[in-house]
């Protein structure tokens, strides 16, 4: 009796390390890949932002929210209201 109840832990704990680590890759993809998908909306882009200092602020064709430009964020043509 008492080795099965150690071998139901063990497999317990191997299970909850395999889903901690199946929650740590979905948590990385939706960080990298996602926002990475999200940036680069259109094709060809007009510019890039290779520098921001203090707050720059950017309003995209289509969208009424202002939205904050961060390194490497694309602007797509007709884009041109851009707050510094």
């Amino acid at each position: 009796m008492e080795l099965i109840k150690i071998l139901v832990f063990n497999n317990t704990r191997i299970l909850g390390q395999y889903y901690l680590l199946a929650w740590y890759s979905a948590v990385l993809f939706s960080l990298v890949i996602v926002p990475g998908q999200a940036a680069a909306s259109c094709e060809p882009w007009a510019g890039r932002a290779l520098s921001v200092q203090g707050a720059v602020e950017l309003n995209r064709a289509g969208e009424t929210a202002w939205s904050a430009v961060k390194l490497q964020d694309v602007f797509c043509p007709g884009e041109d209201n851009i707050c510094v």
